[in-house]
């Protein structure tokens, strides 16, 4: 029984390697799950028995790069010590560094980044959306605990500290992505989340002298 699931879940992997593959060469709208089948080596009836369509592949997809990322942040909620902001900086510089070695999530970021959401994948966008709001709150938690904790001015905004994080992180992303070969982003990262969280966070300085 145990070599049976760890076939089956080798399947469900092989079928999304070649889902990641084919729709970032041709496109979601472009590709059928015959092309998925061959790509993967497998019979449509072993892609029915993962997935119900080919839409639940691309959610699947999804899910493989966005939950990864949200238990990140949970679990450094859940294990919050010291100062928050600079727990968040850490945070980042992992995150960062993590993608920068892992192929297969760059792949990912690549699909989503240049997917075309029209057609049936309007309705994925919707959700892609309920999971960026819940990301982007999951992050304001940490903005909102260092001010409880008197760590960060009363009158800092916290959407546009979120915001500004949410976009300089994408940023940083989105270029490692497209033109990888500009910059070293494992060596970098520590730099780039210095000089932003300097720059944004004036008590974050004067904490990490402490």
């Amino acid at each position: 029984m145990r070599r049976t699931k760890q076939d089956a879940q080798l399947t469900k992997e092989s079928i999304m390697d070649a889902s990641t593959h084919l729709f970032s060469q041709k496109g979601f709208h472009n590709t059928s799950l015959e092309d998925i089948a061959r790509k993967a080596q497998v019979t449509r009836g072993a892609i029915y028995w993962h997935f119900k369509n080919k839409m639940e592949i691309f959610d699947s997809l999804h899910n493989a790069l966005y939950e990864p990322f949200m238990n990140t942040i949970l679990q450094g909620l859940e294990n919050l010590t010291g100062h928050p902001l600079i727990q968040l900086h850490d945070l980042c510089i992992n995150l960062l560094v993590d993608i920068a070695n892992d192929k297969k999530r760059q792949t990912l970021m690549k699909l989503f980044i240049t997917s075309n959401f029209t057609g049936a994948l309007a309705d994925h966008m919707a959700k892609h959306r309920q999971k960026k709001q819940a990301s982007f709150e999951v992050l304001a938690c940490y903005f909102k605990k260092a001010q409880q904790q008197g760590l960060l001015a009363a009158d800092r905004d916290i959407n546009c500290l979120t915001l500004a994080l949410h976009c300089y992180l994408k940023g940083i992303l989105v270029e490692f992505l497209q033109a990888p070969q500009y910059f070293d982003l494992e060596a970098q990262a520590k730099n780039l989340m210095d000089d932003l969280f300097k720059g944004l966070f004036q008590c974050y300085s004067q904490v990490k002298q402490d």
